[in-house]
């Protein structure tokens, strides 16, 4: 018995110094982030609300001055229309060619309108060409006709084409079948053979019909209702297709808009996402460097529908966020880099033909949460690299014909109400120890801007 007191005294002695040395332990709280009790596992998040200043963004969509793109043969009137595509930004960024996986590449044309207005036009034949920009002047003399349309291009002698430098260059082909409804007929080109050959800088596509049909076509241009785009669809992985959509050269430039909307009241505490006309945004985030290198458990965005500025009507409305990598506007262009897909969300409102009123409470305000595997690896990516200029791009995904929008409190409205990025982290245990000589290093922080 005498020769166990001296060992459980020494026992007693090394349990008493880590305790002591444990209640030494500084802790740093953070004012205003959200925590989690980190346990053992030193678990914790931080919520960064809302994002910094000059964050959001909005632009028209703006391809010729008219609304019309005319498409085909009617009497002595050869219609004929180019349509250009810029994205030397993005085909020039390796990083975005290396990591988006284009597996199908459609660009999709909606017809609105077939002139004369009787009858039915059966299976009228388009055809897409490729325009190198000093290709298509030389290749036929073309002037610019004096009508309300005279933004579109109407060739003087089409027959100057060949018919076999046609079936030489053309790249896709689409036709438009007899139908008596004219309104809103999606017309669809292939493009993703070509697409993953050439990775262009600068898409221009001349669109003609080559028969001998009296009718011409209406398409909508960028000043129309649903704007030419391209779209790309990236198969990561097999769990899903995402698709990033761009309305030619627009919305490649749209990120330099960074002006959010103004109320009545002169605040700017809200920006729109919009069908038809395609209105986009743009969140930024710097993020804090507490955060360099810690590990990402969890990660989600959230935005909250502000009702009172919002019309939509009753259909589903996709809304898609896609990360931007390094963001770095340029003053000038505008035009900027794009990552690659985040995630989407699907979300169905209900039937709603006029915004609500205004003194309408928080409670109708919905919020969706763009969260998933795909968001934790994005924002990882964040964490082990650079902090600075980083952010999403925020569409709608819908493809539907009715020019609604959705407007979503910004960085200026209340703080519930904000976008607000949350992230849940855990710091390896190697960083919670110094030396020998100090138990725990200081302090885990998080920080909520």
């Amino acid at each position: 018995m005498g020769r166990t007191t001296p060992l459980f005294f020494i026992w007693f002695m090394i349990a008493s110094y880590i305790l002591i040395g444990l209640s030494c332990v500084k802790k740093d709280t953070p004012v205003g982030a959200d925590l989690i009790d980190p346990g053992d596992s030193f678990l914790q998040t931080v919520t960064i609300s809302p994002p910094i200043a000059d964050s959001f963004g909005y632009a028209e969509i703006n391809l010729w001055q008219g609304e019309n793109l005319l498409v085909g043969d009617y009497e002595d009137i050869q219609a004929r229309t180019l349509v250009k595509f810029d994205f030397s930004e993005i085909f020039s960024d390796t990083a975005f060619v290396d990591t988006f996986v284009i597996t199908q590449a459609v660009m999709r044309l909606v017809m609105h309108e077939v002139f004369p207005s009787v009858g039915d036009p059966a299976n009228q034949v388009h055809f897409l060409i490729p325009v190198e920009e000093d290709w298509a002047p030389s290749l036929v003399s073309w002037t610019v006709r004096d009508t309300v349309d005279s933004d579109t291009l109407f060739w003087d002698n089409p027959g100057v084409i060949p018919t076999d430098q046609i079936s030489g260059r053309k790249i896709s082909e689409a036709v438009i079948g007899s139908t008596a409804d004219t309104n809103f007929v999606e017309i669809d080109f292939d493009l993703t053979q070509w697409i993953n050959q050439e990775r262009p800088d600068t898409l221009s596509f001349l669109i003609i019909t080559y028969d001998d049909t009296d009718w011409i076509r209406h398409f909508y241009s960028r000043n129309g209702g649903v704007s030419p785009e391209i779209f790309f669809y990236d198969q990561t992985d097999t769990a899903a297709v995402d698709t990033m959509s761009f309305s030619t050269e627009a919305d490649v430039t749209i990120l330099g808009y960074d002006t959010p909307i103004d109320d009545e009241n002169g605040e700017k505490n809200y920006f729109q996402v919009r069908n038809g006309v395609r209105q986009r945004a743009v969140m930024k985030f710097d993020l804090p460097d507490s955060l360099k290198d810690v590990n990402v458990n969890h990660a989600e965005l959230t935005l909250t529908v502000d009702g009172s500025h919002s019309s939509y009507i009753d259909y589903d409305m996709d809304i898609g966020i896609y990360m931007i990598a390094e963001l770095a506007i340029d003053d000038s262009t505008g035009k900027d880099k794009m990552g690659v897909a985040v995630d989407s969300i699907s979300v169905a409102y209900y039937s709603r033909y006029t915004p609500i009123p205004e003194d309408s409470p928080a409670e109708d305000d919905e919020s969706l949460t763009f969260d998933g595997n795909s968001m934790d690896y994005v924002v990882q990516d964040w964490l082990s690299g650079s902090l600075e200029n980083h952010g999403f791009f925020i569409r709608s995904t819908s493809e539907s014909s009715d020019i609604e929008y959705l407007s979503f409190y910004s960085r200026e409205a209340d703080e519930s109400l904000a976008p607000r990025l949350k992230i849940v982290y855990t710091r390896p245990i190697s960083e919670l120890y110094n030396s020998p000589s100090d138990s725990i290093s200081g302090s885990i922080k998080g920080v909520d801007k």
